[in-house]
């Protein structure tokens, strides 16, 4: 891993950094993908959800939300100084018979008047690479950064 970080700006509605030498690939219909140039890298993915509401969102209604959204067992909410929220939990798959472990950070803010975005963000490996130092020294990385992202403060910024 490297030690520069590089600013991402997606899609103008959320920031944050990564390595400055991790491959972005970007999809058509909305997504994108961050990774280290070597064959068994572990693969970080993020989607950008967002959700209409009646009106105001209690912070205990994006609380819900998250925890809903973080399948497997996973961490108390944690309220960040900006208002937005995030959750994170292990989970297991599978790929081809091959098992795997997936770290997974929900980001919850409201936007006034009637939006709540949530960026989900996973990172997958082999569940045999989960206790080896780099992908150790990466989760905690990813960890750091992705609860330091930045929503847009209105909708359509």
């Amino acid at each position: 891993m490297a030690d520069d970080l590089k600013l991402i700006n997606y899609g103008g509605i959320l920031q944050f950094r990564m390595p400055c030498d991790w491959i972005e690939e970007y999809e058509e219909e909305g997504g994108a993908k961050f990774y280290e140039p070597h064959p068994d890298a572990g693969i970080l993915r993020l989607n950008i959800l967002t959700y209409r509401t009646p009106g105001p969102v209690s912070a205990t209604e994006i609380s819900n939300l998250l925890a809903g959204m973080a399948r497997g067992r996973h961490e108390p909410v944690a309220i960040h100084a900006d208002g937005s929220m995030s959750i994170a939990a292990w989970e297991s798959g599978d790929e081809d018979g091959e098992p795997l472990a997936i770290r997974t950070w929900c980001i919850g803010s409201w936007v006034p008047p009637d939006c709540v975005r949530i960026a989900l963000f996973t990172y997958t490996m082999l569940e045999s690479q989960r206790d080896h130092e780099a992908f150790t020294r990466d989760v905690a990385m990813i960890d750091r950064e992705v609860r330091s992202c930045h929503f847009a403060e209105r909708q359509g910024e």
